[in-house]
């Protein structure tokens, strides 16, 4: 499980397919999505980039990229 921070919030907005796709919950509270997971640790170089790809492919892949936003095992993703 992952905390939402204000910085994963904050950087959601970063990301237009990705925020008109995928909401977070408030501050504080405990999520299990991989995306999630991504979002807080922006900071990574390999994460944002990660985050761009699914961002920029992800109106052309539909379906499979919607799946990746609520994939809840690192596995999977």
């Amino acid at each position: 499980m992952y905390s939402v921070t204000e910085d994963s919030k904050k950087y959601l907005k970063n990301y237009q397919w990705i925020s008109a796709k995928f909401t977070l919950g408030e501050v504080g509270t405990l999520d299990n999505r991989e995306i999630t997971r991504l979002l807080i640790n922006h900071h990574y170089i390999g994460l944002r980039y990660i985050l761009q790809l699914i961002n920029r492919i992800g109106s052309y892949a539909g379906n499979i990229a919607e799946t990746l936003l609520i994939c809840n095992d690192p596995m999977n993703f």
